[in-house]
């Protein structure tokens, strides 16, 4: 027991409710806003349509997105984890600049999208310093 009353089991169990309700109500809320976005993004390039919104606006509401998954992940004071939500999108991106005609197959993007996103990821652990396992 603290000094203030409160049992250390029962701060623990609040701080994991808390951790978990903003993982549900921020960092996937995110997840949704920052890939539609950046298909809105992508839709724009490779087929321009006036019923689309502005990229302008999609890349904004993305970046609204990553904010929101930064602060779900508990990551927001570690801004350097940003750039693995944008790596997703831009790995995805040059995969289909790259291979235009599909000849990888349904598995070919997500395959390269996890491998960029595995390198980029353990390089921004490295440079935060945070241990690698």
């Amino acid at each position: 027991m603290r000094s203030d009353g409160v049992s250390e089991t029962n701060q623990s169990r609040r701080s994991a409710l808390t951790i978990g309700l903003l993982f549900v109500f921020s960092a996937i809320p995110g997840l949704v806003l920052f890939l539609g976005s950046s298909a809105l993004v992508f839709s724009a390039y490779f087929d321009p349509s006036p019923r689309l919104p502005s990229p302008l606006l999609s890349v904004a509401v993305a970046l609204v997105g990553m904010l929101m998954i930064l602060v779900g992940i508990g990551r927001l004071r570690t801004p350097a984890y940003a750039l693995i939500f944008l790596s997703m999108p831009l790995a995805l991106f040059s995969f289909f600049i790259i291979d235009r005609n599909a000849t990888t197959g349904i598995l070919g993007p997500p395959i390269f999208v996890g491998i960029v996103v595995f390198f980029v990821y353990h390089s921004v652990r490295g440079f935060t310093g945070a241990n690698v396992k």
